[in-house]
């Protein structure tokens, strides 16, 4: 009898730790943010290493009288460059793509930030480091292509001695263009962590 139960309740725990595998492998954790995300449909179905990711964030102004449009971008740091957004579905977090990119209002700002509207940088060709500098090119619809340094640092505000200059081109003026250390991960590269958008 005893035995019966010790086989019966063996047979009971490889049936639920079969079951339970998938939670615990990390197939599913419903309420995290996405942090590693899939190049959107609007990218042409390229191939992409998703070799690492990093965000850039920044302050745009139009000083126009007509809005302007942020739709595209590049960068020689990664292989995709895209307008992300992160919002709030039902209580879960999830990023998305905007394939109409983010709207400048005509005397208006709109500001990319942590939890917010981003530049997602996607299959990083090198680590974004602390200190460094890249050049992240943005396409508007009004104002053209615009280039502008992004500083890698930890957090938003820059240091005191040494603030950001902002860029500026026709109507349009891009403050603060900032991104946090991220590795660009690849042979011999381990995760230390992927940046929250």
């Amino acid at each position: 009898m005893i035995r019966a139960l010790g086989i019966a309740f063996a047979f009971v725990a490889t049936i639920a730790a079969l079951v339970l595998a998938p939670a615990t492998l990390g197939f599913d954790h419903p309420g995290e943010e996405e942090t590693t995300p899939q190049a959107s449909p609007e990218a042409g179905h390229r191939e992409i290493s998703m070799s690492g990711t990093g965000a850039a964030y920044m302050v745009i102004r139009n000083a126009g009288a007509e809005a302007d449009r942020l739709v595209a971008g590049t960068a020689a740091v990664s292989e995709v460059v895209e307008i992300h957004e992160i919002v709030d579905v039902e209580g879960v977090m999830e990023m998305r793509p905007l394939a109409e990119g983010v709207e400048i209002p005509a005397g208006g700002e709109a500001t990319l930030e942590p939890g917010g509207y981003h530049i997602m940088l996607v299959g990083l060709m090198e680590d974004l480091t602390d200190g460094m500098t890249f050049d992240l090119t943005l396409e508007f619809e009004r104002a053209g292509d615009v280039v502008v340094p992004v500083a890698v640092r930890p957090q938003a505000e820059p240091a005191v001695e040494d603030p950001d200059e902002p860029v500026t081109a026709g109507e349009i003026t891009i403050e603060n263009a900032w991104s946090r250390p991220a590795p660009a991960l690849g042979v011999g590269h381990e995760p230390e962590a992927t940046p929250t958008a």
